[in-house]
Formats: C-alpha cells, sequence, structure tokens
C-alpha cells in the first residue's frame, strides 16, 4: 500500500461500497427468512443499544441476541460484516487491545492484566452493527432510551432512601445517589448520556430540542446526585465544548446563546428543586476535595495525604506517570499498576490490612500511558481520533440528534481524565458502542416499508356513444 491508499482507507473512500451493500442488506433479497432475519437482527440490535447501560451483568448478556440473529444471518449480512473489520473504526481499537495482551508479557499481575484487557470484547459491536446502519437513528434512540431507565434507577433509590424502602434502593454511601450504577461509573456514563442530548438542545429546532432539552436538565441532576465530582467537572466541560462547536458550525450565533441559556436556565431550576436532596452531600463532598487537593499539592508524600480519596487519586497520577518515565515505549504492562500502587504505599508506611485495591490510574490516560506505553498510546490516539472525525461527519445536521454520538464519544473522552474507561466493563461497552455509530462510511438512508403505489393509468378517450 502506498502513502496515497493509506490516505483513502483512513479517509473511508476506500468503504465506498459499503452504504449500498447495507441497503442491499435491507431489501436486497425477497427471501422470506432473510426479510424476518433482517427485522430481528434490527430489533436485536437496539436492545443491544437498549440494555448497555444497565448493570453490568445484564451488558455482559445484552448482546447475545443480535449475535445469534447475525450467526442465522450470516449469508445476509456477510458481505458487509467481513468489510467492516478492515474499517479503520474496527482496526485501531482491535490492534490497541491486541497489543494490550503483548504486554502482559512482562506484566507484574498478568491475570488482572488479562481481565483489563479482556474489556475490548464488545469490539463484535463494531462488525454486527454496521448492517443494521441505515437505522442509525433507531439506535441512537435505544441507547438514550436505556439512560431514561437508569434515570428512573435513580428515582426508585431517592424515593427508597426518603420513605425508607430498603426493597427498592441500592448499597450507596450517605448522599450519593447513582442507582443502580456504581456512582464513579454512574458519573462517567451519564457524562456520556449528557452528550446525547447537549447537540439538540442547544441548536435543535421544534419537537427534538424540547425532548433534549428536558433530558439535558435530567441528567444534569442525576450527574449531580452521583457526587463523583470528576463527572461534574466534565460535564460543565462537555457543555463549553459543544456551545462552542455549535456556534462554530451553526447559524444564527444569537439564536445558539439563547438556547444554551435557556438549558443552563432549566438545568439550574431543576438543581434547585433538588438541592434539597443532593446539595448538602454534595457541597460537603467538594469542600473536602478541595482541602484534599491542596494539602496533597503541598506536601510531600505521606500516609495522611495519599489515603484520602483525593489524595490517592493525585498520588496514583504521579506514579503513573514515574511508570510511564521507567518503560516509555512498551510500558509496564497491562494490570501493573495495582502491584505498583501497593508497593508505594507500602514504602510509606501503610499497613498490609489496609492497602488499597486500586487498580487502575483513575486516569485514561495516564493508564494508557503507564501500561502500554507510547505504542499503545499511539493506537489508542488514532481510534479516538478518528471516532470522533466520523462522528462530526455524521452530524451534517448538528442540531440533531445525528451528533448525539459525536458529543457522547467527546462526553466520555472527557470524563476519562477522572476514570479508567476503556478497563471498567460498563464505560468499555458504551465506548465501543459509540465506536460503532460513528463509521467511516456514510449510513443509508433507512428502506421504506410503505409500497409505493402503482402509477395510475392513463385514461383511454371513449368517443360519443360509447
Amino acid at each position: 500500500m502506498n502513502g496515497r491508499s493509506i490516505s483513502a482507507w483512513l479517509s473511508g473512500e476506500r468503504q465506498a461500497r459499503l452504504p449500498a451493500l447495507v441497503a442491499a442488506c435491507e431489501v436486497g433479497r425477497t427471501d422470506t427468512h432473510d426479510a424476518l432475519n433482517a427485522r430481528v437482527c434490527l430489533w436485536a440490535a437496539c436492545l443491544w443499544c437498549f440494555l448497555v447501560t444497565f448493570p453490568t451483568t445484564v451488558v455482559e448478556w445484552a448482546g447475545v441476541p443480535l449475535i445469534l440473529a447475525s450467526l442465522f444471518g450470516v449469508r445476509r449480512i456477510w458481505c458487509v460484516a467481513w468489510r467492516s473489520l478492515v474499517t479503520p473504526e474496527f482496526v485501531f481499537p482491535a490492534l490497541f487491545a491486541l497489543w494490550q495482551f503483548v504486554t502482559l508479557l512482562w506484566s507484574a499481575d498478568a491475570r488482572l492484566g488479562a481481565g483489563q484487557a479482556g474489556a475490548c470484547r464488545w469490539l463484535w459491536s463494531i462488525v454486527l452493527l454496521a448492517p443494521v446502519m441505515a437505522h442509525r437513528r433507531a439506535l441512537i434512540t435505544a441507547l438514550a432510551l436505556g439512560f431514561l431507565v437508569g434515570n428512573a434507577s435513580q428515582l426508585l433509590h431517592a424515593l427508597g432512601t426518603h420513605f425508607n424502602i430498603p426493597s427498592i434502593t441500592w448499597n450507596r454511601l450517605p448522599g450519593r445517589n447513582s442507582g443502580w450504577w456504581d456512582p464513579v461509573v454512574g458519573g462517567s456514563l451519564l457524562t456520556a448520556a449528557l452528550g446525547l442530548h447537549l447537540p439538540a438542545a442547544i441548536a435543535g429546532r421544534g419537537r427534538s430540542f424540547l425532548i433534549a432539552l428536558a433530558c439535558s436538565a435530567i441528567t444534569l441532576v442525576a450527574i449531580l446526585a452521583t457526587g463523583t465530582r470528576g463527572a461534574i467537572l466534565a460535564a460543565a466541560a462537555l457543555i463549553v465544548l459543544v456551545a462552542a462547536f455549535a456556534l462554530v458550525r451553526c447559524s444564527p450565533r444569537r439564536y445558539i446563546v439563547l438556547r444554551l441559556a435557556v438549558v443552563l436556565a432549566l438545568a439550574g431550576v431543576a438543581a434547585i428543586l433538588a438541592w434539597p436532596k443532593i446539595g448538602p452531600a454534595l457541597k460537603d463532598r467538594i469542600d473536602t476535595g478541595v482541602r484534599e487537593v491542596q494539602v496533597a499539592l503541598n506536601e510531600t508524600d505521606t500516609i495522611a495525604n495519599t489515603t484520602t480519596d483525593t489524595g490517592a487519586r493525585i498520588a496514583m497520577a504521579r506514579w503513573s506517570a514515574a511508570s510511564f518515565f521507567s518503560r516509555p515505549v512498551a510500558g509496564v504492562g497491562a494490570g501493573s499498576m495495582r502491584t505498583i500502587f501497593r508497593d508505594h504505599w507500602t514504602r510509606l508506611g501503610v499497613p498490609p490490612a489496609q492497602l488499597f485495591g486500586h487498580s487502575h490510574a483513575h486516569n485514561t490516560y495516564l493508564h494508557i500511558l503507564a501500561t502500554t506505553g507510547l505504542i499503545g498510546a499511539a493506537l489508542a490516539l488514532a481510534a479516538m481520533v478518528i471516532g470522533l472525525r466520523n462522528a462530526v461527519r455524521r452530524a451534517a445536521n448538528f442540531g440533531s440528534y445525528d451528533a448525539a454520538p459525536f458529543a457522547a464519544l467527546l462526553g466520555l473522552l472527557l470524563v476519562g481524565a477522572f476514570d479508567s474507561i476503556h478497563v471498567n466493563s460498563q464505560t468499555a461497552a458504551l465506548l465501543t458502542l459509540l465506536l460503532s455509530l460513528s463509521t467511516a462510511w456514510q449510513s443509508p438512508t433507512p428502506p421504506t416499508t410503505t409500497p409505493s403505489k402503482p402509477a395510475n393509468p392513463p385514461r383511454a378517450f371513449r368517443g360519443v356513444g360509447e
């Protein structure tokens, strides 16, 4: 391959046949079995998108219907499936996953590393969603509905704690309401959920604007309810970036500014209404975090300032950076960070019984650099840049839900500064799904299911007396 063909492959020009092949999967065959399989695959794909926001156990099994339906219809989808295996949106994540497994050869904990590298197990989503990509908007709708169900679990938890109904609550610390999600993971997922709605809320019109506006307010309150400070910061940055992007892509600009003001005003009203329930605990967490950051930045590593919640994360960030500089090219190996962190705390004098169980850096980018080095970082960077570029291309109408995967992916990458999104099962599954919805090739228009009426034959002239 020469430079020109590589450029064409990266840009998606070499996948120019895929839209027509996807359309052929929908209407190209008249066989009853194929038609039924096409509908089953679509419903199974929507189910996967809907359930990807559920608890981990559900996520692990959510893709089984789509995998089975695709196996039954392999003759129908094969021409699309194998071509999706050589698209840049699949190749770079797959190479990054493969490199993580290679680093197990020098990992300090290969068993843990295999589990973390195994978060790539949802790469099948890129392949099996390609044949139904004509229904991209339906898949996005299913994903958004799944997040609303997660918000409903937060509402149940709030009612359960208020009225003392243990059967509808989850084991959470006081003042932290993340529903069925872990608070940190829930905050990360909800930041992506906010991204799903922001483009339409800021630049949309009509019904999609009203829906997105309401969902954005709900999601912002849900993020605050988790008490996850990193997610709150990432959500604020996401609003700024999406608004700036809308100002560049859409006009008139005063219309965008007005919509942004409406979004913030509605979110503020919702937050004020929810403040008596979530406010005191959130304020305490923010105040505590500020104090811990000040202490951790102004003093050397001691037991006191590396075992607090925020202090530990700052210490782990420094230790991860040191690990990267110790082996910058290939990294220390996937799964090594828990051993490295424990060694540091042991040298500080933390008793073995009190050692923390942190197994990742709580920062996607530092974790990738430390465990996989510059090789892994280059592959991961290529995957994320291509995903964002593709998502922007699919967002020609930025004020619609066509832009939802772009903003959701951007939100997930922003919150990656506070969480290792590629090793946590739920965030890794969502990340893969968003890459699946961000293809280098343009999704075809979904086929119409209403047969067109045949043209009426011209009326024959009848002479007088006929």
